[in-house]
């Protein structure tokens, strides 16, 4: 049980730390151990389990990498949250409350802030925060889960390829807005354009960067 829980957390920390590295960095068990204070295991344990859920890579005899996310990736990402997120937004869009509306609203005035600041890393964790308050609603850990696991796999990359800021921004007021006018049809239509095209724009930032 106390190995569990060690994992656990070397696990939790190291997924957290993942968006902070470089793609195709070499990431040592054991100098990872070290700085957590733990034994081989668990920490061995943790390794595993982010590469089962694609955010660590592993090559015999070398050891564990960062991902390099590659366009196709990306746009598979992309099409995986195309349909999740309508589909949640769809079944929880009449559970939304008014503190609900308020979460979506601070999500995007942080947006704003970050964005101003150049802090791209906080930017995209309320972007996070935004899409997953519908999931928080809809109360189904399997779909939350497997969200998370998605947009993590390519927040390495994005905080550098990113674009359209504002436009993003934009695009979620537009959605509260309906959202705040109980217009359903709208507002699901809005949340599938907007994926849509920050796919789009992930798309030519990608092309931008590797050129």
């Amino acid at each position: 049980m106390e190995a569990l829980t060690l994992s656990d957390k070397a696990y939790k920390t190291l997924k957290e730390m993942i968006p902070t590295l470089d793609a195709g960095q070499h990431l040592s068990i054991r100098d990872f151990a070290h700085r957590m204070g733990m034994s081989y295991t668990p920490v061995r344990e943790a390794f595993h389990r982010l590469r089962n859920e694609g955010l660590l890579e592993y090559s015999p005899n070398i050891g564990f990498f960062i991902p390099r996310m590659g366009l196709i990736d990306i746009m598979q990402i992309f099409q995986v949250r195309e349909c999740i997120e309508v589909f949640v937004l769809d079944r929880a869009f009449d559970m939304l409350t008014d503190e609900n509306v308020s979460n979506l609203k601070k999500y995007v005035e942080l947006q704003e802030e970050y964005l101003s600041k150049g802090r791209m890393r906080e930017y995209m964790r309320c972007d996070e925060d935004f899409h997953l308050e519908f999931f928080k609603v809809y109360n189904n850990p399997h779909f939350t889960n497997l969200i998370k696991t998605v947009r993590q796999q390519y927040l390495v990359c994005s905080q550098s390829i990113h674009r359209g800021g504002r436009t993003a921004i934009a695009e979620h007021k537009e959605i509260i807005d309906r959202i705040m006018a109980r217009d359903k049809q709208n507002a699901v239509r809005l949340l599938e354009e907007h994926i849509v095209e920050a796919k789009q724009r992930m798309k030519e930032g990608y092309i931008a960067f590797i050129d």
